[in-house]
């Protein structure tokens, strides 16, 4: 995965919740809000109906729908928080991914600049060795030495996160 693809993630998240999940998050609350206007609405037709029948039939009807109203409005509320969770969740990982690919790059760049350093010791060396001036030829060698355990060291943490 690249890099842009990781920063990019988030913005294609917010994208992806504005288009598709925000709209059937906010369906569940209109539903209880129109059954709501619809349970009133029996309410009020029951109270004016003159047939007692036909009245007590609409009354519980209205009751019905004032339960159903309250059960789609805690679904809303359920749905709202679970997704609420879930993206917080999906974005604290997103910030971990993106955090320890860009420790690997720090990690890729530093190995890369120690190699540089360690090619400059070795060409030194090899410079020291052709002038034929051993008295600086060894503290080249422990120059070398030196600087050559970071390099692996890096190389090793990359082998073993399968970077390299």
């Amino acid at each position: 995965m690249a890099q842009t693809d990781i920063h990019a993630m988030p913005a294609d998240l917010s994208f992806f919740l504005g288009r598709s999940e925000a709209s059937a998050i906010f369906l569940l609350p209109e539903l209880a809000l129109n059954t709501a206007q619809f349970a009133k609405s029996l309410a009020m037709l029951g109270s004016s109906e003159d047939n007692t029948a036909l009245s007590q039939a609409l009354s519980q009807l209205a009751e019905v729908e004032e339960k159903i109203e309250q059960l789609h409005q805690e679904q809303a509320n359920n749905d709202f928080f679970l997704l609420a969770e879930l993206l917080s969740d999906y974005i604290r990982l997103l910030a971990i991914v993106r955090a320890a690919f860009d420790q690997r790059m720090k990690t890729w760049q530093r190995w890369q600049d120690a190699q540089a350093t360690l090619q400059k010791k070795r060409e030194a060396e090899a410079r020291l060795l052709w002038a034929n001036k051993p008295d600086k030829l060894q503290q080249a060698k422990d120059e070398i030495i030196e600087v050559r355990s970071p390099p692996q060291h890096s190389k090793g943490v990359l082998l073993a996160s399968g970077r390299c």
